[in-house]
């Protein structure tokens, strides 16, 4: 960090000289043939510093094998990541609850049809059709919720950071990074970041999430955002879980549990229904109506980075990449009931553990990974590429 509060690249840079880094760097890139690009995403780095095994298997960086068949919670993440941004996007269609759901379920039907091509399982397709089913009812609900609360206007609905790292030797090195958008509150500016979760973490650790810290990092050395450097990251946590009406309990009354997942409109179209007393159930509805009650499905909060924050975070960014980039690190599993109970990478880690060659199975049940695009992105692609043909005829 300079005395006047500027970041920097690399410990001991001004941030002039970091930005005319950065200059530099993306004019070596482009005047060399075809250079090799090492993208150091934090997604690599977090798995990286989980299980160096799994990182093997599956980074660009090295083997670069990705598991054929669908993961349920990636996926429902990822679409529900997509239809925000096209909910989020300035324009005509800004914060229309249709165009969410329409985008919701035309993504739905691209990747089923693309499923359908695999060899899944009726148990994978149920799984599938479940988590659509639960992506609906989160985004119906956001979408009343997001009304009352969004605070905000998003300025930019997708964040794109691509920052040269210049001090490795010998290597062309960029971080890449794409953050769920870029917000103006109160006169500020904030990254924004969507998380789906199947319960809210403990909040103290997002001090410590580096993939917000590393896109607020690299706007602060990126020119394009001179006039808008976010000072935080507003974190807009989805919770897996669906409203239902209340239960009816055997008395003929509904249940006033409050473990149950029901929603205010919910209840009170339980009593509608059911034409029930609405005095009697005048506390249940209160605690329903409660703003704090919302964080059972929804819940945001924002969190502001110092400037010595960011500095500590650049000096070991940087040093994890070196070591990742290192032609002779060391690569080991970090073995855990937990973690190995979810890696897809089960068999051939245990395979490579038992002397045998993994090689064989990576090859059969794995598929080579491919540079990460959004499906927004592959639309836009594809649309353009239309265009291109159209104009050529």
């Amino acid at each position: 960090m300079t005395a006047q509060g500027g970041y920097t690249l690399v410990p001991g840079q001004t941030a002039a000289e970091s930005v005319a880094e950065f200059g530099r760097a993306l004019r070596d890139a482009a005047e060399e043939k075809e250079p090799r690009i090492y993208e150091i995403h934090i997604s690599d780095m977090r798995t990286f510093k989980t299980c160096r095994q799994r990182w093997d298997y599956s980074s660009l960086l090295r083997r670069g094998w990705s598991h054929e068949a669908p993961q349920k919670h990636l996926w429902l993440g990822s679409t529900i990541h997509d239809a925000l941004e096209v909910f989020y996007t300035p324009g005509e269609d800004y914060r229309n609850p249709d165009k969410l759901f329409e985008t919701f379920e035309s993504i739905v039907e691209e990747d089923f049809d693309e499923y359908a091509l695999q060899d899944l399982t009726n148990e994978q397709w149920k799984e599938l059709d479940d988590y659509a089913e639960l992506g609906r009812g989160m985004l119906e609900y956001y979408a009343l919720w997001s009304e009352k609360n969004d605070n905000f206007e998003v300025l930019v609905p997708e964040v794109t950071l691509m920052v040269p790292i210049p001090f490795i030797p010998g290597k062309k090195v960029i971080y890449v990074g794409r953050a769920d958008g870029l917000v103006k509150m109160d006169g500020e500016y904030w990254l924004l970041e969507h998380k789906t979760a199947s319960r809210l973490p403990d909040m103290s650790t997002l001090f410590l999430d580096e993939q917000c810290i590393a896109y607020q990092w690299g706007c602060q050395i990126d020119s394009r955002f001179a006039a808008t450097r976010p000072i935080g990251t507003i974190y807009n946590f989805l919770v897996k879980k669906v409203g239902r009406k209340p239960r009816v309990l055997k008395s003929g009354k509904l249940s006033q549990s409050r473990s149950q997942a029901t929603t205010y409109s919910l209840y009170m179209e339980a009593i509608e229904e059911g034409a029930y007393d609405k005095a009697d159930y005048v506390s249940m509805l209160s605690y329903l109506k409660d703003p704090l009650y919302d964080k059972e499905f929804i819940y945001r909060t924002q969190i502001k980075r110092t400037p010595q924050a960011i500095a500590t975070f650049a000096t070991r960014f940087l040093a994890v990449i070196a070591e990742m980039l290192d032609p002779l690190v060391v690569v080991y599993p970090n073995p855990s009931w937990w973690s190995c109970k979810y890696c897809p990478f089960r068999t051939p880690c245990s395979l490579e553990a038992n002397g045998l060659d993994p090689e064989p199975v990576l090859r059969s049940e794995f598929k080579r990974r491919e540079p990460h695009r959004s499906r927004l992105q592959k639309r836009r692609e594809a649309e353009k590429s239309d265009a291109t043909q159209a104009s050529k005829t």
